[in-house]
């Protein structure tokens, strides 16, 4: 039987992909895997966000490319790499403002398809951040981001109807994209890409959890939230001590103003989050800004943890409050919720298994191949 060769790909990130870390490594980490299914790949990494990799791709990572490169931004555009498979297929390209590194490999049409990520819609989740730092009083913060979010607006209806293809993390997103790309949308959700089971924690164990990158202002926003009003109602009703553990790459002088607070634990990055999870017994995701879907909320579940979350933490995602989460959105419904999941065993594994068995039927590493497969 002759020999069938995989189509080609060049994937274009602003951060290095992998299966653990922060939510946009993950996302890059299990696209560039789904991806891997169907195309030979050569990965481009233009670093423009902080993750624990720095300028070093795993080798799960690059176990999976052809070709890994690893260039400085200033690298990336006044010179481009010179690729062994170019001109590839496909360029999938992660972000809107990674698309001046992808350009060296998107002209003279000679690639068959142009596919942009934009795992969040950043005209709009930068009005919600805008709206956040009003309501703390920050206006000189929100004016900015209200003016970033205008800029980005003009920039989606400039650029995004050059793509064959552009991706969302849920069907609502379709609808904030410009009228003349929302043909072209195609939702390519959140996944994880297995499913660890932990023991149930001590039935004694009152630990919240919050996971995030905490120097993203809506994961500091939402943590300083919960610690300064949801906790105290916690710490006051619990029959047992309970303390909310806040762990995640970077920092912000909001989040270390935290450790102040009573029961608060401001742990910052860890190399492995799995510790923390297994001795959790709730993991709280109190936002109320951002955009996209939370990959952290898909890695509870997996993890077999509870989740509580406001409306917006969860948007997006399929999940249904009382069956696989519950859902609050001011301080006392917050409390009240996080001590049922406390209090009660029952909720707890019917949450569990619900989540569980979300997780594998919508949010799985089969899922995203499928929908990211090439064209027959």
């Amino acid at each position: 039987m002759a020999h069938v060769k995989r189509p080609t790909a060049l994937v274009v990130s602003p951060v290095v992909p992998a299966l653990t870390g922060n939510g946009l490594s993950m996302r890059a980490g299990v696209s560039l895997g789904a991806l891997a299914r169907g195309y030979r790949l050569s990965l481009l990494v233009v670093p423009r966000f902080f993750t624990v990799w720095g300028d070093q791709a795993p080798e799960e990572t690059r176990a999976l490319c052809h070709e890994v490169a690893i260039r400085s931004e200033h690298a990336a555009l006044t010179s481009s790499v010179a690729f062994e498979d170019a001109p590839f297929d496909l360029v999938h390209i992660f972000r809107r403002n990674t698309i001046p590194f992808g350009e060296p490999y998107l002209g003279d049409g000679a690639v068959t398809q142009a596919h942009l990520d934009l795992d969040d819609v950043e005209s709009v989740s930068l009005q919600r951040i805008a709206a956040r730092f009003h309501a703390r009083g920050l206006r000189q913060d929100a004016l900015q981001h209200e003016a970033l979010a205008e800029e980005a607006a003009r920039a989606e209806r400039e650029t995004l109807s050059r793509f064959d293809r552009v991706y969302v993390c849920a069907a609502a997103d379709v609808a904030t994209l410009p009228e003349t790309v929302q043909s072209r949308a195609v939702v390519m959700p959140n996944v994880v890409s297995a499913s660890l089971s932990l023991a149930p924690p001590a039935e004694e164990s009152s630990d919240l959890l919050f996971v995030g990158t905490l120097g993203y202002f809506p994961n500091a926003d939402g943590a300083a939230w919960f610690a300064e009003e949801v906790l105290p109602m916690i710490r006051h009703q619990s029959p047992h001590p309970c303390s909310f553990q806040i762990v995640g790459v970077g920092m912000s002088p909001l989040v270390a103003t935290l450790r102040s607070l009573p029961g608060v634990v401001v742990v910052g990055y860890v190399p492995d989050v799995t510790p923390w999870y297994a001795r959790s017994q709730v993991v709280v995701v109190p936002l109320f800004a951002g955009g996209g879907t939370r990959i952290k909320i898909l890695e509870a579940f997996a993890l077999g943890r509870p989740v509580v979350s406001t409306t917006m933490g969860a948007e997006g995602l399929a999940v249904e409050d009382e069956c696989h989460l519950l859902l609050a959105d001011d301080p006392v419904a917050f409390a009240s919720a996080c001590l049922r999941v406390m209090t009660d065993g029952r909720l707890r594994e019917r949450l569990v298994e619900n989540a569980r068995s979300l997780v594998a039927a919508r949010y799985s590493l089969e899922v995203l191949a499928a929908v990211v497969a090439p064209s027959k």
